[in-house]
């Protein structure tokens, strides 16, 4: 378990949630919000692995990452296979 690290990519994670926020607040740079957002998501779930100890993925693909920690949160196959 390496609960400093994890709390450190889920800091980066509420950042680029609270910076879409902000974008979407003010409607600037909406191009940006989505991206921000997937960041958020992606940290987020990188949180899970940097918990975990397990080797950090260098990848941007949520469907990838979140099938690294079903151990942790069950996805719907379904709706996964909707976001393709």
């Amino acid at each position: 378990m390496n609960k400093q690290v994890a709390i450190e990519w889920m800091q980066k994670a509420w950042h680029n949630l609270s910076a879409s926020k902000v974008l979407f607040d003010v409607k600037h740079y909406e191009d940006v919000i989505g991206v921000e957002i997937h960041y958020a998501i992606e940290k987020t779930l990188k949180t899970f692995i940097a918990y975990d100890e397990k080797t950090m993925l260098k990848t941007h693909d949520l469907i990838m990452l979140s099938n690294k920690i079903t151990n942790y949160i069950k996805f719907n196959t379904d709706e996964l296979l909707h976001l393709r």
